[in-house]
């Protein structure tokens, strides 16, 4: 049986179209996604975590996803742990849309990261179905370098998933939400 952990209004990070974040209690390199939409009942938190059990036997890098560590009870009910993507205060980092949007990035900042991300998305042949600012967080690493992460949007949605298994396919299918990526930044 799971060791019930306990969350509250302090530890709370940000919410997504479906999910709200926590931070975990007990540790705070990871946070806790708990799903919000009750009608829905966790599917996109079971549709991410069938992904991430995929990958995991696959993939060679994790340098640019959160590690998911699996399903943990809580008092608000089931969610998935993940890595915290935090700054060096342990603050949550901010999404490419935030820096954007307070102009404290441009384009211009992101053309590297974004080339980094769209190679590590290829070589590993990582499916996105939710490819946009707002799940990218930007990790600064120094003063003028960051590094983005992609925190929500991880899983194929397809109901035949060939492009899990068709390099072909894979490739395809990231290269056209990348370029619906790039559409939203207005590239």
């Amino acid at each position: 049986m799971m060791q019930m952990i306990y969350i509250n209004d302090n530890l709370y990070v940000g919410k997504g179209s479906e999910r709200y974040c926590y931070r975990h209690p007990k540790n705070s390199n990871l946070c806790i996604k708990l799903d919000y939409k009750k009608v829905r009942k966790n599917k996109q938190n079971k549709n991410e975590y069938v992904y991430y059990k995929n990958i995991e036997k696959r993939i060679t890098s994790w340098k640019h996803i959160p590690y998911c560590y699996g399903w943990v009870s809580t008092n608000m009910g089931m969610g998935l742990a993940f890595d915290y993507i935090h700054d060096e205060q342990g603050a949550p980092c901010k999404s490419v849309k935030y820096h954007l949007d307070r102009k404290t990035l441009t384009r211009q900042d992101l053309e590297a990261p974004l080339d980094e991300l769209y190679s590590y998305l290829m070589e590993q042949k990582l499916i996105v179905n939710d490819l946009n600012p707002s799940n990218l967080l930007c990790k600064f690493e120094g003063k003028n370098s960051f590094r983005l992460y992609l925190v929500d949007g991880l899983a194929n949605r397809d109901f035949i998933k060939l492009a899990d298994y068709v390099p072909t396919f894979a490739r395809a299918k990231i290269n056209r939400h990348w370029n619906r990526l790039l559409v939203k930044l207005c590239y």
